[in-house]
């Protein structure tokens, strides 16, 4: 059995050398990024039964991204198209005085007619969990009714429905109630960045009233807030875990969400505590920052030792 299916649009994400612009570059490094595929990759890193599921044109690029998640020990559940092209994205590695820089070209994209029918539904039904990105029903309106089709299709068999909201990692703005209303009334667990989590509440709260008030107000089971420079937050049953900052030699932030996302869903999918599982998500996101890239290449021993830290 799946123990995670994750499912949402790729995109190959070409970067210059860390010391050097996009404009004089005249190399540049690929690399597969995304919420979905992020995720599915650091839930499959800690043990668990992975695969993920999207469109993307049958062409070399499209074989890349597959290629790209699958080396990380995720299956890829594609639906080849003929037509459509693959995003990409073009990001310039910042600096302590330089913010990151990002040019998206998703355009047109073969994973934005995403339907229902392009995705295994039964292998939804049948898995424990499914996630999805705020990017995915963000990318367009097709993506919209497939994504609230495929969280119906799993609440009604029983599957537990997470969504991710991270505006800085998917470099977008976040997203608003009415724009996700359709899949989060559908959805179970929600993990967000801090301003994806503010955008969704009626007013200015405390971390702690935030996560209380997500959960009342959107009926969800789980509430998970993300943060990196202050304690990553955990609401289930009534009572709120905090575990975190670790403080690392950070280089490189973009893939910390989908590596706390991933990491947490798998230790919850194992039948660890809420608790137990941010702080194994927390742990993860703080290895991530460590290397260059937007995948967490960790191992779960790596994971453990950075949660005796938290711990200590």
């Amino acid at each position: 059995m799946t123990d995670l299916l994750a499912f949402g649009p790729a995109v190959l994400e070409l970067s210059p050398p860390a010391d050097e612009r996009l404009e004089t570059a005249d190399r540049l490094g690929i690399a597969v990024s995304g919420s979905a595929n992020g995720v599915a990759v650091a839930a499959a890193r800690l043990g668990s039964v992975v695969a993920w599921s999207s469109r993307l044109p049958s062409t070399a690029l499209g074989r890349r991204v597959a290629g790209g998640v699958r080396r990380h020990g995720v299956e890829a559940a594609i639906r080849w198209s003929e037509g459509g092209r693959q995003g990409l994205a073009f990001t310039e590695r910042g600096s302590p005085d330089a913010p990151n820089t990002r040019v998206d070209d998703r355009a047109e994209t073969a994973a934005a007619e995403t339907t229902p029918a392009d995705l295994p539904l039964d292998r939804i039904r049948e898995a424990k969990a499914v996630y999805t990105g705020g990017g995915t029903p963000a990318s367009s309106a097709t993506l919209v009714e497939t994504t609230a089709s495929a969280f119906e299709a799993a609440r009604e068999a029983g599957t537990t429905t997470v969504l991710g909201l991270s505006a800085r990692s998917a470099g977008r703005t976040p997203a608003t109630p009415e724009s996700l209303a359709d899949v989060l009334s559908r959805t179970d667990v929600l993990v967000a960045g801090e301003a994806d989590a503010k955008a969704l509440a009626d007013r200015a709260r405390t971390p702690t009233e935030l996560v209380h008030g997500l959960a009342a107000e959107h009926g969800l089971e789980t509430v998970v807030l993300a943060r990196r420079e202050q304690p990553s937050l955990a609401w289930y049953d009534a009572t709120v875990h905090e575990r975190g900052p670790l403080d690392v030699a950070a280089v490189d932030d973009q893939g910390a969400f989908p590596a706390l996302a991933g990491a947490f869903l798998a230790r919850l999918i194992d039948g660890e505590s809420v608790g137990d599982a941010l702080a194994a998500g927390v742990a993860c996101a703080a290895l991530c920052r460590t290397t260059l890239g937007p995948m967490a290449t960790v191992t779960p021993r790596e994971v453990d030792r950075m949660v005796e830290r938290l711990d200590g």
